[in-house]
């Protein structure tokens, strides 16, 4: 059941999510997962593969109704959606691939976003022409542009080298620094977590609940490599079979 409300945070209760298996057996894949964002926060969602992070992100946004539970979102929630892949139209230009969220394509001037994104140059290009890294750029441009108050990243840097991937960690960044769009974050990389977030969810293996909530108080402009390298053996220690 989804439900609306003038009330915060954002929430989640995902009582039981099921799914097919391969064999045509039921799969329990998540079970009394519990989370609330708090407006203006940057939570990173961490645990093993096939845990429910991407589940939880679908049915966060709408997209994924066969489970038991709840969503909890203000009335006028707008929610923008950085998918894996950036699912760009090809026959269709960067700006074009950017205003088809928008009500009407003049409802919004994006001018500032390209700017913010470093992709002003390229608006008239075809995603054809735009390596991997830029199109995911344009993908987030695409679910900024609608003013979202909630922002879920599934994963957004994965299969990028890693120069390009920090860039684009460091964009993301600067970007929620500018707007504190509530963001929820889903990565297998912990220091891409413990470098963006302001808090991090743990989650364990199926059926998948949340094992622990951490808070990460320190600035971001002081989060260097050794801090980073740092908290991430912590967690290792701690978290073993969540952390890789």
């Amino acid at each position: 059941m989804r439900t609306a409300g003038a009330s915060v945070p954002f929430e989640i209760h995902i009582d039981e999510k099921r799914f097919r298996g391969a064999d045509g057996s039921s799969v329990l894949a998540v079970q009394g997962l519990s989370l609330a964002l708090q407006p203006g926060s940057f939570t990173a969602l961490i645990g093993p593969s096939g845990c429910g992070k991407t589940t939880t992100l679908r049915i966060l946004a709408g997209l994924d109704h066969a489970y038991k539970g709840e969503v909890h979102l203000p009335a006028d929630t707008r929610i923008g959606y950085v998918f894996q892949e950036p699912r760009l139209l090809p026959w269709r230009t960067v700006d074009q691939n950017v205003r088809l969220v928008l009500p009407t394509p003049d409802a919004n001037d994006p001018a500032s976003l390209y700017a913010a994104l470093g992709i002003s140059d390229m608006t008239q290009r075809f995603p054809t022409e735009l390596s991997l890294g830029l199109a995911r750029r344009v993908s987030i441009a695409r679910a900024l542009v609608i003013d979202p108050n909630l922002l879920l990243l599934d994963e957004p840097s994965t299969s990028l080298d890693e120069t390009t991937a920090q860039k684009l960690r460091a964009l993301i960044l600067e970007v929620w620094l500018g707007r504190r769009t509530t963001t929820l974050l889903v990565t297998h990389n912990i220091r891409e977590a413990i470098q963006l977030a302001d808090r991090l969810v743990l989650l364990s293996r199926r059926p998948s609940h949340v094992l622990a909530e951490i808070a990460l108080d320190t600035p971001h402009q002081e989060r260097g490599e050794d801090f980073i390298e740092a908290k991430r053996q912590e967690l290792m220690v701690r978290f073993p079979e969540t952390i890789a």
